[in-house]
């Protein structure tokens, strides 16, 4: 039973090795960061005053009407 609790011990201590990886953490860091970072531009995204741009030409007119 000892043996089995010793394999067992062992191979939890081998999974935490391997899932602990400091390239995996900071490239998800970074990718959170890059997120984040779009989220608050597209945020931004929604002040722009539209009013402000520069008038399109009415292409819908009909015969017999002037600008």
């Amino acid at each position: 039973m000892k043996d089995f609790n010793d394999k067992l011990r062992e191979r939890w201590q081998d999974k935490r090795k391997k899932s602990f990886n400091w390239t995996k953490v900071i490239l998800m860091m970074a990718a959170l960061i890059a997120i984040v970072f779009v989220m608050t531009k597209l945020n931004q995204v929604d002040n722009i005053n539209w009013q402000n741009s520069a008038p399109q030409a009415d292409t819908t007119q009909t015969p017999g009407q002037t600008q």
